[in-house]
């Protein structure tokens, strides 16, 4: 099956917002930052999503879904760590440093297990269209 680049690239797009807009939910619910400064909450999450933006750029952009999908766990544990259970010492804080320090390995490792499913499952992007010069002559 062939999924066409444009929805490839929208499908990883959405991942990417997805996992932004859970942490922007928690930084306002949970650590009531004000709207003004909770973009700085959005830098751990950021750095781990870096793979996945890169593979939005890649000839196979839905492998972004799996590095969003090996980072969703580390985020749900620090929405855990951070507002679910009572915050007690610095876990909160120690739950982002793992997520800065493992996210993009994780990140990494889930692109590249996607790419080798979405193989297996016989799942491919189209090509990205050729770009003709003004004569009508591709380059």
């Amino acid at each position: 099956m062939t999924v066409a680049r444009s929805t490839a690239v929208m499908l990883g797009t959405a991942a990417i917002a997805a996992a932004l807009g859970f942490e922007w939910f928690q930084a306002r619910s949970c650590f009531l930052i004000a709207p003004a400064s909770a973009w700085v909450a959005l830098l751990p999450a950021a750095c781990a999503l870096l793979p996945a933006l890169f593979w939005l750029a890649s000839p196979r952009p839905l492998n972004a879904l799996g590095a969003v999908a090996f980072i969703s766990p580390l985020l749900a544990l620090a929405y855990h760590a951070g507002c679910v259970s009572p915050p007690a010492g610095t876990s909160p804080a120690m739950v982002y440093a793992v997520l800065v320090v493992y996210g993009m390995h994780l990140g990494i490792a889930g692109a590249l297990i996607a790419g080798v499913l979405l193989r297996l499952l016989g799942i491919a992007v189209a090509a990205r269209p050729q770009r003709t010069v003004a004569g009508g002559m591709t380059p």
